[in-house]
Parts: structure tokens; C-alpha cells; sequence
């Protein structure tokens, strides 16, 4: 059996999760606070029977942090994060992260996001009245009656590389990405932040990865009938 035969299963294998993560991109393109994944790969030389076997890695999806539009809705729940940081959810997963936020009062008081997570405030656990109007101050005040009731909880990590993306915008914080730090940054309200997937150039990505992802199919077609025909002329002759 070639060595070939390694090289091109590996790009495939490789080439078929980038062309999963580029569809995921697409999908989310819509979803708010949503950042676009791309796939690390790395050479390893595999000189464990050959010195010439290389093969490629894949390593973990990193998140590009790049920011995506910023649109007004004037919405007072609407919220976006202007600088570093996220907000706060307290969701099924866990502590999740957010970017930005269309957010709701409860009937029990609390304030939700658009999936019924709770977003955490600075002050523990207040409760608003559901049945008055909320306006957000730029340091996350939360104000009913002409008075703060409470204060998003905003906070940073040492490294964002190493958040885990869980769905609708948000990400769960792990070793690598260290303690939540809590900070103090501005919020606007009235606006969210799209998705900073460019949906024509994933696209076009897509296709490419797809074509290379056949080529190297029929790379390996090929070499597993290039070993057939040897087998078969060695067992005939």
C-alpha cells in the first residue's frame, strides 16, 4: 500500500470537517452575535514506519473575533456590547457568553434572552417588574420607575480563543480561556450585532473545499486500484 494512500485519507477526512464547519457558518450567517469558525490544520511528519509519511492535522476550530454589523432596532432590550467583554447566561450548558443580546422580562422578573437563558446581574439576583418598561444605562443599568433596579453583569476572559461555541451566539468559558474577570465596558441599547459570517465568500469557499474534498476521493480510488492490480498480478504470477 502507498504511502500516498495515507496522505490523501487524511486530507479528506480534513477536508470533509472543514466543509462541515463552512455549512455551519452558512447556517448561522442570520444568528446574531454569531462568530464564523475556521479549521486549523497542521503537517505531522509520521515517521513512526516511514520517514516520508506526512500527513495533516486538524486542530481545534478557532473563532474569528472580528466584530459583525452593528444594527439599531430600538429595542431597550436590544443590547450589544461596545468594547471587550460579554454578558453574562445562566442557560442549560452552564455560564454562557454573549456579544449581544435580544432580551426580555420575565414573568417571574427576570431577564432572558431570545432562548430563555438568564442573563446574570452584577447585584445577585434582583428581580424586575414584568409589567413596567425597562430602559439599559451604558454601564448596564437596569432602570424601572425612574430607578436602578439592577446591573448586567459584564465580563472578559484571559483568552477568548479558547471559548467553546454552544449555539445561538453563545460560548462556554473552559480552562483554556480562564476565569470569568468581571469589568466594566459599554453597552448600547437598541441595537444587535449580526452574524460576521460574509455569506458569498463561505459560499465560494464551500464549493472550493468540495471540489477539493472529490479530488482527493478520487486520489484514493485511484491508489486503492493501483494496490488491487499489484495483489492481483503478484497472486498470478
Amino acid at each position: 500500500m502507498g504511502h500516498g494512500l495515507y496522505t490523501a485519507t487524511a486530507g479528506a477526512v480534513a477536508r470533509r470537517t472543514q466543509l462541515d464547519l463552512v455549512a455551519n457558518n452558512l447556517a448561522n450567517a442570520g444568528t446574531i452575535g454569531y462568530r464564523a469558525q475556521k479549521v486549523s490544520f497542521s503537517e505531522v511528519l509520521q515517521d513512526s514506519r516511514s520517514p516520508n509519511r506526512h500527513l495533516v492535522a486538524m486542530g481545534r476550530p478557532l473563532v474569528s473575533w472580528e466584530r459583525g454589523a452593528i444594527e439599531s432596532t430600538e429595542r431597550p432590550l436590544d443590547l450589544v456590547l461596545q468594547e471587550d467583554g460579554f454578558f453574562v447566561a445562566e442557560g442549560i450548558e452552564g455560564r454562557v457568553l454573549l456579544k449581544t443580546v435580544s432580551a426580555r422580562v420575565d414573568a417571574d422578573g427576570s431577564i432572558r434572552d431570545s432562548v430563555g437563558r438568564r442573563l446574570q446581574l452584577a447585584g445577585g439576583d434582583e428581580r424586575l417588574d414584568a409589567g413596567s418598561p425597562v430602559t439599559v444605562g451604558q454601564q448596564g443599568q437596569l432602570v424601572q420607575h425612574g430607578r436602578e433596579v439592577g446591573r448586567l453583569l459584564t465580563v472578559d476572559v484571559v483568552d477568548p480563543r479558547a471559548l467553546r461555541p454552544v449555539g445561538n451566539g453563545g460560548y462556554l468559558p473552559d480552562q483554556g480561556s480562564g476565569e470569568l474577570i468581571p469589568i466594566s465596558t459599554t453597552v448600547v441599547s437598541g441595537a444587535i450585532e449580526r452574524s460576521n459570517v460574509n455569506s458569498v465568500s463561505s459560499l465560494v469557499r464551500m464549493i472550493s473545499v468540495e471540489r477539493e474534498f472529490q479530488t482527493l476521493t478520487r486520489v484514493i480510488h485511484a491508489y486503492r486500484e493501483a494496490d488491487e492490480g499489484i495483489i492481483s498480478a503478484a497472486s498470478n504470477s
